[in-house]
């Protein structure tokens, strides 16, 4: 097809029969498959390749630009998977880039993620690379497929019902992939000859108020210049209101206390690794990435700690174990020291700086938890003549890997295998989860249990600011108070949060 078919649909006025138009056009279109990336964990390379396996050189370089302006692996990653989508409407629709309004594309292209299947893989595929350079299709989301007859009806929190609603990704997923296509098409421009006459400022640009750029540090607030991506998806018809984002979320995508105790309880009682994964997950609140990095110095430990008594040992610990985790005496607790890497493996970078910690739990079912898995570390170690510092290993019967130090993705596939296990034996599912939620349950629990700041606890977390601690968890406690607005303790809560909200940043969320 071509820029002008593409425009004729564009010029559909009423947003839900243009993208019915779209979604017919593109069931009956027969592709001969879709780019894909290339992406090698160990060496942190990423490519994108044409559906005929040749390298995308533009869009790799991109990818190489950023990479050298010391973004981490994993943004350079999303940056990668989203340009692939955009890479994907230029190849369907046969786009010059050199011969399109630049804005009108955007649209276009937003009106093609309302469209497109948000994600048919890797989640689903093992071997990317085959499964996108072989369809004959392109992936639809149900909206789509349906020609917008697919209707959920139901009520909304105001007591409306919600019926014809387009289903696509969410509006902030939409416009990170719109903001990472605008910033390959600038790159174009700056650094190539072919595309050099691209006319960028055919995109709408905002002028905002910055508190926290460069130039505020040394002129005071002033304002910036940014490209309008909220102009693109109103245009295109992306209809969601953003102030209502935060409480779309129901309560219950927090895991509860009772749900990661079931998880843990669900652990066979010879895993003392897994069971110290998850004891420290829980009662930290680290990323996977932080505590696959965990480190321990165990030499003046006891050689004898496995044959001591109970609180012999533990005692043995508190006086003796160094590293990540410690004991502290002035503060009478457990300790957790979360260190800056530059590991190259996207599933074991951090993405703080370093912080301390303090066990907010009760001691003895920790020190139990650090207690076996210490003891089971060291027979692990021994068996599989391996010498690194790292506290979380590999138990299995592999010799090649036991011994070896968890990586983060690793640690997912053990949470998964845990909450199928869990689900299988009990009937209760968890598998909706990952991970990354028991870091959203301790959050969430320290924020309801009132006994720390807002302050101190965007501190455990590792914030760069208490106003992100505020924003990602505002909405879950406010969800909590209004279902349980009889209960004058919730109220409570809820008045306080509130009143930290309002202190820090003058942030307005209401």
């Amino acid at each position: 097809m071509s820029y002008e078919k593409l425009m004729e649909f564009e010029d559909i006025f009423e947003t839900r029969q243009r993208l019915i138009a779209y979604s017919k056009y593109y069931l009956n279109l027969n592709i001969n498959g879709l780019h894909y990336v290339n992406f090698d964990s160990d060496s942190g390379t990423i490519s994108i390749s044409h559906p005929n396996h040749r390298t995308n050189h533009l869009a790799t370089c991109f990818l190489i630009q950023e990479k050298n302006l010391k973004k981490s692996i994993n943004t350079i990653r999303g940056y990668a998977y989203n340009l692939k989508i955009f890479l994907d409407f230029l190849m369907i629709w046969d786009i010059d880039l050199t011969k399109c309004d630049l804005l009108n594309l955007m649209t276009a292209f937003t009106n093609y993620l309302m469209c497109a299947e948000e994600s048919p893989c890797p989640s689903r595929f093992s071997n990317t690379a085959h499964f996108y350079s072989t369809l004959k299709r392109i992936p639809l989301n149900d909206s789509a497929i349906g020609c917008g007859k697919v209707v959920t009806i139901g009520f909304n929190r105001s007591g409306f019902k919600d019926a014809n609603k387009w289903h696509c990704r969410s509006y902030d997923s939409t416009k990170v992939i719109v903001s990472t296509a605008i910033r390959y098409l600038t790159y174009l421009q700056e650094k190539t000859k072919k595309y050099k006459d691209l006319n960028i400022n055919e995109i709408p640009r905002k002028t905002v108020k910055s508190k926290n750029s460069l130039e505020a540090g040394t002129l005071g607030e002033g304002t910036v210049t940014r490209m309008d991506l909220d102009y693109i998806l109103i245009k295109a018809g992306h209809q969601v209101n953003k102030s209502e984002r935060f409480l779309n979320r129901s309560v219950s995508e927090v895991m509860r206390l009772k749900d990661i105790n079931l998880l843990i309880s669900a652990i066979p009682n010879n895993n003392h690794q897994n069971k110290l994964l998850f004891t420290i997950l829980k009662c930290f609140g680290l990323r996977e990435g932080e505590a696959s990095n965990l480190i321990v110095d165990t030499s003046k430990l006891s050689k004898n700690l496995m044959y001591l008594d109970k609180d012999e040992a533990i005692l043995n610990l508190k006086e003796n174990l160094k590293g990540s985790i410690e004991y502290d005496k002035d503060l009478e607790k457990w300790t957790c020291t979360v260190t800056k890497t530059d590991s190259l493996k996207h599933d074991k970078q951090n993405k703080s700086g370093e912080r301390i910690i303090p066990l907010v739990f009760p001691s003895s079912e920790f020190e139990d938890a650090l207690l076996y898995g210490i003891i089971e570390r060291k027979i692990i170690m021994s068996g599989a003549k391996k010498n690194h510092n790292y506290l979380l290993v590999c138990k299995g019967n592999n010799h090649e890997y036991r011994g070896q130090c968890l990586s983060g993705n690793s640690i997912r596939k053990r949470f998964s295998d845990l909450a199928k296990k869990l689900k299988k034996d009990t009937g209760i599912d968890l598998t909706r989860f990952s991970p990354h939620e028991i870091r959203h349950f301790y959050a969430t629990h320290l924020i309801t249990e009132g006994k720390h700041s807002i302050y101190d606890i965007s501190k455990f977390l590792g914030h760069s600011e208490v106003k992100v601690t505020i924003e990602r968890y505002y909405h879950f406690i406010k969800v909590k108070t209004l279902e349980n607005s009889g209960e004058e303790e919730a109220l409570n809560i809820y008045n306080k949060f509130k009143e930290m909200r309002d202190i820090a940043s003058g942030i307005k969320m209401d």
